[in-house]
């Protein structure tokens, strides 16, 4: 049997200490998190409230024909700031406006797919053909 080699001593190994900048972090690190963001945290009406997100063909025909009002009405002001037919992305942010709005009114949320976009982009081509029936009388 062979024999065992003695251990060699390993001489301590010491450590050069070395500031680290943590930036912003720097007091999270140092005090931890200063509230509790779930318990603290103010409850802010309309903001935490759960709204379901619904399609066109679900809205009754009354709340269909409120956001057409609405579609018409932001048509109708886009149309007297600009003299032109909105299209591509003006009409997707005058969409939006209307849907934004029937969510703030009624909390509402109606989801803007296919079917909303026919819906609403029909109604600016009958829009504009009322408003220039009125300008030419």
């Amino acid at each position: 049997m062979a024999k065992k080699g003695k251990n060699k001593v390993t001489v301590p190994t010491k450590y050069a200490e070395v500031k680290v900048n943590h930036g912003i972090f720097e007091d999270y690190l140092q005090y931890g998190p200063q509230y509790d963001t779930v318990n603290d945290c103010p409850v802010i009406p309309g903001e935490t409230e759960f709204v379901p997100r619904q399609r066109l063909g679900k809205l009754s025909k009354s709340m269909r024909n409120v956001l057409r009002e609405y579609m018409s009405h932001a048509v109708t002001e886009y149309w007297e700031a600009h003299r032109q037919i909105p299209v591509d992305g003006d009409l997707k942010q005058l969409r939006k406006l209307a849907l934004d709005t029937l969510l703030g009114e009624f909390h509402i949320y109606v989801k803007d797919d296919k079917e909303t976009s026919l819906f609403l982009n029909d109604t600016v081509a009958v829009t504009i053909n009322r408003i220039l029936k009125k300008e030419s009388l």
